[in-house]
């Protein structure tokens, strides 16, 4: 299968990360901080649109409670935390996240990029 092949079969994927970007930076880690609201709704309708959602995250996995947690209580669906997506995984990469799209606090257009 080429990789245009695997492309048209699946989801789109998108890496959320969490800390400044699902949430304000405005506890002290590994809390939870304040709730954006703009992003989770557009997370969550990304997802009821058919969406792969990987929760992208620098957390060591025993710190995904909180992470878990915040998901559950503003019932985001999410796919994996820190995981590709399956197929992908067993196809073209292992260890780096593969997304279509990666949704940060950190992250700047590539246009924006482009201008620096």
């Amino acid at each position: 299968m080429t990789k245009k092949e695997f492309k048209q079969k699946r989801p789109l994927i998108i890496a959320v990360d969490c800390d400044g970007t699902l949430w304000l930076k405005d506890v002290k880690y590994p809390a939870t901080g304040t709730p954006r609201m703009d992003i989770i709704e557009k997370v969550k309708q990304l997802k009821r649109n058919g969406a792969f959602i990987i929760l992208w995250t620098c957390r060591a996995s025993k710190d995904y409670g909180p992470v878990k947690e915040f998901c559950k209580v503003h019932s985001i669906e999410y796919d994996v935390i820190n995981k590709n997506y399956e197929h992908y995984k067993s196809g073209f990469a292992k260890r780096k996240i593969y997304a279509d799209w990666y949704l940060d606090d950190q992250a700047i257009s590539f246009n924006d990029f482009l201008k620096l």
